[in-house]
């Protein structure tokens, strides 16, 4: 998916991987793209929706532990 980010004139590029089990593709995508699209649509408030917050939080969290970890590997 390419989006267009309002605050840049760079683009998005958004490569999400359908989790949801299933036979049939076309309703698990339709599904995942409906079920993303709200929190997609508050990238604008990227430093003040919960979910955008709370998701820097964990990438930020796991980042430091596989920093932490490579630099105990001596990596």
């Amino acid at each position: 998916m390419h989006l267009h980010y309002r605050k840049s004139s760079q683009p998005l590029d958004v490569v999400a991987i359908d989790h949801f089990p299933s036979l049939l593709p076309r309703e698990s995508s339709t599904r995942f793209a409906n079920d993303s699209t709200p929190y997609l649509l508050k990238l604008d408030q990227v430093d003040t929706y919960c979910v955008w917050v709370n998701a820097k939080k964990i990438f930020d969290l796991k980042a430091a532990e596989a920093e932490d970890l490579l630099s105990r590997s001596g990596n």
